[in-house]
């Protein structure tokens, strides 16, 4: 056993060194790529970090308050995350942070929710994710600040609500020599209307190439054009805005006048359909394009399914769309299942999520709260339903299911207390060749009413003959 123990000791310890004259051609990239895989590149580094400006600039003395405050909104959003604050000579803060987050992801999601974020009233976050700063683009060397507009005062828009004798105004659209003219009116009872103004002003040829329209409050006439829309008010009626567009098809106000919808058809379009920006919403008092989308983006087809294609809040804070349907693996379309609810302050998804419903009919906006009623149509194996959600929590508030339903329609009352829905029952249908549906044993109608202001939003009943 003493023998054994020496022999041992006198071993020597195995080398597995390579001799001095070995030339290795393995490469690292052959022998441990599945671990030089989950080396982090810059690129990965990039998207998972973090650019916020619009921070106050404090002096010294603050710079440590100013941290607490916004460390404790950054760990809402995130809780892991590492923040540096860019610091002047003098200790100052430079209104600027960079944040490292843990993966991409949570990067991406802490992008949405701080870009626009209030700190206060003067400090508005706008968030940028590092690797987006690569494709910022050098200005030309030849760049000036924009110069800023002068104010086109046209008078008061509302002159004509002052008329003495409290006539009402309207407009007509006619040829004249042959000349295709528009004109506004006074309204005289048991009189032949009179010309609201100049006739040079208020009676003009070719004012508009195709039809003209009516702001909702009455404020301005809007005409159409080839290169876009143009707005005209006042007494004069001189023109207060242009909007640059060409060949607009359709438009449409906000319910407070402050923006302008309107609709071209994409004379471009690439493999895909895409129509980028055939949508536009404007600033009617700037003029500013404040947000474009494509159609086929949003419904997954190149032809306008209605028009107002988007449905507006009672307050103008919300826009909504049907949602657009999905596509199964062999590239059917599937119906609609849901709404897309936009907000004006970012114009960006509520929540960054649609509503979610399926095969949703219709929807319709409470014309005094922030409450959209929905209605999903009957299928052979599930009922139709009717429903109410908040925006913009989402949260059901009501919702009520029918079968055998034919059809339906939905009717807001005018204080925005009730919701009236008037359906069509069927006891039997069937279906003939080619698709037509014929109901067997007559129909019954009712009304089904929502009553907003009840707890819990009662439901009621009414058969009508």
């Amino acid at each position: 056993m003493v023998e054994m123990d020496a022999n041992k000791e006198n071993e020597e310890e195995p080398n597995f060194s390579d001799p001095e004259d070995y030339v290795d051609d393995v490469t690292d990239e052959e022998l441990v790529m599945d671990v030089l895989r989950q080396h982090p590149s810059m690129d990965e580094y990039e998207e998972s970090c973090l650019m916020i400006f619009g921070l106050p600039v404090v002096d010294s003395s603050k710079v440590e308050k100013l941290r607490l405050v916004l460390s404790k909104v950054f760990t809402n959003v995130e809780p892991h995350h590492k923040a540096h604050f860019p610091l002047t000579p003098e200790g100052g803060s430079k209104g600027c942070v960079f944040i490292e987050f843990p993966d991409k992801t949570k990067a991406e999601y802490a992008k949405g929710v701080l870009n626009g974020y209030k700190l206060d009233k003067n400090h508005v976050f706008s968030a940028l994710l590092f690797n987006e700063a690569r494709h910022f683009q050098k200005p030309p060397d030849n760049w000036k600040p924009p110069q800023a507009a002068p104010y086109n005062d046209v008078g008061d828009l509302w002159w004509w609500m002052q008329h003495p004798r409290c006539r009402d105004q309207f407009a007509v659209q006619y040829e004249k020599d042959n000349v295709p003219t528009v004109a506004c009116y006074w309204h005289i009872k048991g009189h032949e209307p009179e010309i609201a103004g100049e006739a040079g002003k208020a009676e003009r040829p070719s004012w508009t190439d195709t039809v003209f329209k009516w702001s909702p409050h009455g404020s301005y006439l809007t005409t159409i054009h080839k290169k876009g829309v143009a707005l005209w008010g006042g007494p004069d009626f001189a023109r207060v805005q242009r909007f640059a567009h060409d060949n607009v098809q359709f438009i449409d106000f906000s319910p407070c006048e402050t923006y302008l919808v309107t609709y071209a058809e994409s004379a471009e379009k690439n493999h895909w359909g895409d129509d980028d920006n055939c949508l536009r919403i404007w600033d009617v008092v700037t003029g500013e394009m404040l947000k474009g989308f494509s159609l086929y983006g949003l419904t997954n087809r190149d032809q306008l399914p209605c028009w107002p294609f988007f449905q507006w809040s009672f307050d103008e804070k919300y826009f909504a769309c049907l949602k657009p349907p999905e596509k199964d693996k062999l590239e059917k379309e599937k119906k609609l299942n849901g709404i897309s609810v936009y907000e004006t302050e970012k114009f960006a998804l509520v929540d960054h999520r649609h509503i979610i419903v399926e095969n949703i009919k219709t929807f319709s906006w409470c014309p005094t709260q922030n409450i959209i009623s929905y209605y999903l149509e009957c299928t052979d194996s599930l009922p139709a339903e009717f429903g109410l959600v908040q925006m913009p929590t989402q949260q059901r508030l009501r919702s009520g299911r029918i079968h055998n339903v034919a059809d339906a329609q939905m009717f807001w009352q005018k204080s925005g207390q009730r919701l009236a829905v008037y359906t069509m029952r069927y006891s039997k249908k069937q279906t003939k060749e080619g698709g037509e549906v014929k109901y067997v044993g007559g129909c019954t109608y009712h009304l089904e009413i929502f009553e907003i202001d009840k707890k819990d939003v009662s439901l009621m009943n009414l058969p009508t003959s």
